[in-house]
């Protein structure tokens, strides 16, 4: 270990003891709103630590990101609520290369929003209407569509009885210069975020999505999406399933985009705690030889979700973690949860291009395909998940990728990743 890393270490440590003494102090705090009003300050104390190891040339390289993440909200009457977000983190990467180790420091405004509430008693289809001003944070329940944050308006209505929601936002990527630290130019690009949802019954949605992104830039990358879900908990939560699809057109500079994709799979679980829970999905992004006109997902997803245990993961691999994009991905997963706060998953993903291509779109991989086969290969993760120790939580993500034809370089790949979070 040498004199960088030491000190860096020592400074996670020191930086782990001042969250505590802050939580601490937060907590025999006591303040005294109005009855009208409420105060909520919460916080995370995170460090992430993720090693991947390639097999062929004994090459590893690691990240080091410890994370202090502060949030307040502010609610007024239940009519008026104002949330603010903040992040710092210092991340280190290195490996036992040459190249010296890099450090990159970050203080990030997650949210800021004005929201104001209209809610009402009458009959009409939609009963309460929310208004969002500024950044917040959207997503749906799998992420496939979206997950991230959004500088403009949203705004959202829901009916009466809750089963119609509908969800609308117009935003500027990077309109809010996001970190403290440094500044990052606006993005010239507009999008336009609809989404309905309605439950037909308890624990059954239905969804429509609607994406436009308009760049005004010279690289014209404006593609417009259309997508359909359906998920559902059924026969007392013993059977969960998911439906996406998604089909997308535009332009990509001066070519055209078409293409569609899709993912769905199942859940199988047992009324008795501890037993096993078995998971089958199958993923499609079509691909027609041109990588600017295959089907892509809208850039804001995460692709990430959980079967049945405490923890989300990455559902199309830790390792290889790819944006679904002229893929075909099959998945397979035994869980367990001998204990409700604690849960371990194994998965298996077998991937083939949809046409062999020398490109993978947003990979993780440090290696291209060679476009003459389209075999990309398997992946092994284990997953595991543990919140029995008050308000600490410990996630651990083990991958082993085995590169299939479609590589030159047949290195397997080791990744190991293991997150703790103390929320105050």
């Amino acid at each position: 270990m040498n004199k960088a890393e030491n000190s860096y270490y020592r400074y996670c440590a020191m930086l782990m003891i001042v969250g505590f003494n802050a939580a601490y102090g937060q907590a025999t705090h006591d303040q005294h709103p109005p009855a009208s009003s409420s105060y909520n300050v919460r916080g995370a104390l995170g460090l992430e630590a993720t090693d991947i190891y390639e097999s062929g040339t004994g090459q590893h390289e690691y990240q080091l990101l410890p994370n202090v993440e502060l949030e307040l909200r502010y609610t007024h009457s239940d009519t008026l609520n104002i949330g603010l977000g903040f992040e710092y983190s210092r991340e280190l990467e290195g490996g036992n290369n040459s190249s010296p180790s890099e450090y990159t420091t970050s203080f990030t405004l997650d949210e800021a929003y004005l929201e104001i509430a209209n809610r009402n008693d009458s009959v009409l289809v939609h009963n309460d209407t929310i208004l969002s001003l500024g950044r917040k944070r959207i997503r749906d329940s799998r992420e496939w569509f979206y997950d991230t944050q959004v500088d403009g308006f949203i705004v959202q209505m829901m009916s009466s009885d809750e089963s119609k929601h509908l969800f609308l936002s117009l935003n500027r990527e990077q309109w809010i210069n996001s970190d403290f630290l440094h500044h990052h130019d606006s993005d010239p690009v507009n999008n336009l975020i609809v989404a309905f949802e309605y439950q037909p019954q308890r624990k059954f949605d239905i969804g429509a999505f609607l994406i436009v992104r308009n760049d005004t830039s010279s690289e014209h990358d404006s593609p417009h999406f259309a997508g359909i879900s359906a998920r559902a908990d059924v026969l007392d939560n013993r059977l969960s399933f998911w439906t996406d699809f998604a089909a997308v057109d535009g332009e990509d500079g001066d070519e055209g985009i078409k293409g569609h994709g899709f993912d769905v799979g199942v859940t199988l679980k047992s009324t008795t705690e501890g037993m096993p829970y078995v998971t089958l999905s199958y993923a499609f992004g079509s691909g027609d030889g041109d990588e600017d006109t295959d089907f892509r997902q809208s850039g804001f997803q995460d692709n990430s979700g959980e079967f049945g245990g405490v923890t989300n993961f990455k559902y199309y691999g830790e390792l290889l973690d790819p944006e679904l994009s002229n893929l075909k991905i099959l998945t397979a997963g035994i869980g367990f949860r001998p204990r409700k706060k604690i849960s371990m998953d194994l998965i298996y993903h077998r991937y083939e291009q949809d046409t062999p291509l020398d490109e993978l779109r947003d990979s993780s991989l440090p290696m291209a395909p060679n476009g003459q086969s389209s075999d990309i290969g398997t992946e092994w993760d284990l997953i595991a998940g543990f919140e029995h120790l008050g308000n600490i939580k410990i996630e651990i993500a083990l991958g082993y990728f085995m590169p299939g034809a479609a590589f030159d370089d047949r290195s397997e790949l080791m990744l190991l990743d293991t997150k703790i979070t103390y929320d105050f």
